[in-house]
């Protein structure tokens, strides 16, 4: 039989066009500090943290580790995985029913600070498709 999971605490950031007075890891202790507080929780009551991100749009590798200290995963069971945050939310999931009691998941992106078509054109193959403009659209 599987357990039982919930979601006791959500928070996001405004959506603005764009936020150049933050920095990902700025905006991810905020939500952070956010989530927390409407679960009615601390750092110290979480056992995981899941970081996701799209290393396209962040502009380098494993952009999940960028923001392991802001979203408070020092001593923790961290896991960083490029996807969505409905990725994220499934893994954190899976991560609770694995034996984990408590799993906070940080999803991060900010599009804002480049071109979503360029940067979408970028992921099809170099010689032939990304010539023909398209993007992930």
């Amino acid at each position: 039989m599987m357990g039982k999971a919930a979601i006791v605490g959500v928070a996001q950031t405004k959506y603005e066009r764009r936020k150049k007075d933050q920095i990902f890891a700025d905006l991810v202790f905020d939500v952070t500090r956010e989530a927390l507080a409407d679960a009615g929780m601390t750092i110290d009551d979480i056992e995981s943290v899941v970081t996701v991100s799209n290393d396209f749009f962040d502009g380098r590798t494993i952009s999940g580790m960028a923001v392991g200290d802001a979203c408070g995963g020092q001593d923790k069971n961290i896991s960083t995985v490029s996807g969505d945050g409905t990725f994220g939310a499934f893994y954190g999931l899976m991560r609770v029913l694995s034996g984990f009691r408590t799993t906070l998941v940080v999803a991060h992106y900010k599009g804002s600070e480049g071109s979503v078509p360029v940067t979408t054109n970028g992921m099809f193959d170099p010689l032939f498709h990304r010539l023909l403009g398209m993007d992930a659209v």
